[in-house]
This record gives C-alpha cells, structure tokens and sequence, in this order.
C-alpha cells in the first residue's frame, strides 16, 4: 500500500528529540521519536482498510494529507506492538475518534467534525507510520497559460518551465487505456515539450493534486480523456477548429512533463451528387463523412449539405430502404465508441425524419472502430474511419 503525506502540526516530544512535528490529532508513541519532518501534501488520496474484506472494507480518503514516521530513541528499549497499539487506542479514544479497524499492526480511525479526518496507524518492530487525511476537495490552482507555457493549458504554481522542444514534424505516442487493451496511438504534426521543474525551496505537488487541475482544464477544452487509471498520467484528445490536438500530462516528485501534438486538419470530401445511388447500386453500402461536433453526437451546421443529399436520395427512391451504421476509429474504449457511434446514427436518423423521410425507412446500428476503412496510426487514416455508412436493406 503506498503512504501518502500531509499537514504539518506541533507535536510532544520525548527530552533531547529533535522538534519534529507530529500529525494532529495524533502524537508520537511513548519510546518513539520523528524520524524527520512531517511530509504534506495539500491535496492527495490514501486507501485505507476500513472493515472486513468480504464487505469491501477499504475507503479512499481523499484531501489534505501528513505522513509521519517514527524510530525507537536512542537508549530506548523498542516496545511492542501491543504497546505501541494501546497507545495510540488512547490517543483515539481522547479525541473521540472511532475505531475502523484494528489487525495485523494496523488500526484505522475515523474523527468527524468540521474537518472529518481519517488515520491509519501501522506499526512493525522498531518503526511506526502514521498517516492522517483531512478530507476536503481539491483547490483548483493551474494558472492561466503565461511564458513558456502550452497557448491553452498554464502550470502548477511553484513548477518553473524550461524553453519548450519544438518540432514541426515530430512524433509522440500517447498511451490510451481500454478494458479490451491498452494501446500506445502514434500522433505526427506539430510537436511541443515542456518539463516543468519544481522551484528550490518548495513543496511538490502530489500527482492527484496535479491530475485533478489539469484533468479540470482538459474537460474545460471539452477533451475526450484517454488515460485516468494512474494519477501520474492523463492523456487527453480535443479539438481546436478541426485540428486534433493531443496532450499527455505526466507527473513525478518535483518535475511534471507536458506533450502535445498539434495534428494537421484533415478535410474528408463530401459526396457527389450521383455517388450515393451509384455505390448503393454497386455495392450494396456507401460511406459518407458527415461532421459531428467533437466527441458528441451532434450534428455540425455543415453537415447540411450531406444531409441533403441523402434525402434527395431517399425521395428519388420510395422503395429504398437503409440502415444508417456509426463508426468511429479505434482511439479510446471500446465499448465507449460503439455507444458514440450509435448516438451519433441515431442523430442522423432523426435529422432525416425530421426533413421528411419516413422512419420505417431507416434504421441505425453503431459499429464503434470494428470496421475500419484505413489504419489507425495516421491522422488520415483515423478520419477515414470516423464516417456514417448507408447500408441498403
């Protein structure tokens, strides 16, 4: 399990320790000193047990967090675990904080309040740690885009950014997660680097704390968010006036990287006039590219025209009956894009209804990135793929 670190508070300490703080509510154990400084983080997670395993007994308690160790004082004898518990079943019971659970060197409390806190307590011969979480929400504190900053996304205030790499016809791969697999999506175009380093004399952000603001701006660009399982990480796709762009945030102790790929626009041609019958006549199906706005099911204004002709189509041919497919490309979750797909045939379907086709006419079905038309690792071939088909039935 992985300790987590938070506020700074004063502590009681035995004669001759060094004044190291402890974390409030809680206080060193009788025979144990601070092994250093509290470490604090303004805003992190931490998984606790917090009941029986078979009743999903854990909690994920999120907020301002401290972490504290302590080691036996020199010339101490290093008391036992039972010691160590009944300690610290003090210290709880004075402040009247409520027990969790207790096993195995471990004890989890609750304190409500104000400032609800939560506390694990581990112990192990010679050693104790401590954590405590003051639950709160996170402050949302990425600054607006300044010096050496990405044009649409600022910083982590204390993190100062180096000159940014900048190639106009790099490469990056961005790690997107999916239930189905994991796959690491190769982007070309305008490509831009920035490490951000943390100021001398500050504290680093935990990676929560930099998920959590960065994550906020990306939704506020209406990003389609690609990788959220590991905190350290966020991959994100948007749209910039029909231009991908794509972002990967990554964060480690004092440093936080920022990637980006700026895509060339890429302008799928509409039909012509007497494509539609032709290729139905042919082949049974045709594909049409018909804009959406992005990751969502609604129609552009300039999807009219597309529209239009497909209606023309319809009219032309009062015995013609179609199936309306979505498909997408294979970036993001499976299960995810199948979902989209169909939301976004629907959409047409109703937009035909309502100029006047029949609906016992048509159906939709979404495909998701089953079918595709063209590879997935270029740009091009991504917006071949993100197309509507008329399926005759």
């Amino acid at each position: 399990m992985r300790l987590l670190r938070g506020v700074l508070f004063a502590s009681l300490l035995l004669p001759g320790a060094a004044a190291f703080a402890d974390c409030t509510p809680l206080q060193s154990p009788k025979g144990f000193v601070a092994a250093g400084a509290a470490e604090i983080k303004a805003f992190d997670k931490v998984e606790m047990r917090s009941g029986e395993l078979g009743t999903g007994g854990y909690i994920m308690a999120e907020g301002k967090v401290c972490r504290q160790t302590y080691r036996v004082a020199d010339g101490q004898a290093s008391p036992d675990e039972a010691q160590v518990d009944a300690d610290y079943r003090r210290q709880l019971d004075a402040v009247g904080a409520e027990i969790a659970f207790a096993a195995n060197g471990q004890i989890t409390a609750r304190l409500a309040g104000d400032a609800e806190r939560w506390m694990v307590i581990y112990s192990q011969p010679g050693e104790v740690s401590v954590v405590v979480v003051e639950r709160r929400a996170p402050s949302y504190v990425l600054t607006a885009p300044s010096g050496h900053d990405y044009r649409l996304i600022g910083h982590m205030p204390d993190y100062v950014a180096g000159p940014p790499e900048i190639n106009a016809n790099g490469r990056i791969d961005f790690h997107v997660e999916d239930p189905a697999g994991d796959s690491d999506v190769p982007v070309s175009g305008n490509a831009i680097h920035l490490t951000y380093r943390l100021a001398d004399g500050k504290t680093s952000a935990s990676d929560v704390e930099v998920a959590s603001n960065y994550r906020r701006r990306l939704r506020e660009l209406g990003a389609q968010l690609l990788s959220l399982r590991d905190d350290a990480r966020t991959v994100a796709r948007f749209d910039e006036n029909g231009r991908a762009i794509w972002l990967s945030v990554y964060s480690q102790p004092g440093e936080i990287s920022l990637y980006v790929v700026e895509e060339q626009p890429v302008q799928m041609p509409p039909p012509a006039p007497t494509q539609l019958q032709q290729r139905l006549a042919a082949d049974g199906h045709v594909a049409v590219y018909i804009n959406f706005d992005f990751d969502k099911a609604t129609l552009k204004p300039d999807a009219a025209p597309v529209l239009a002709e497909i209606v023309a189509l319809l009219l032309a041919d009062p015995a013609l009956k179609l199936t309306v497919e979505g498909h997408t490309d294979a970036v993001g979750a499976h299960e995810y894009n199948r979902r989209l797909s169909a939301q976004r045939a629907e959409a047409v379907v109703k937009a035909l209804v309502g100029k006047g086709v029949a609906a016992a006419r048509l159906q939709s079905a979404g495909l998701g990135a089953t079918r595709p038309l063209a590879g997935n690792d270029t740009a091009e071939g991504r917006a071949r793929n993100r197309r509507v088909e008329l399926v005759r039935n």
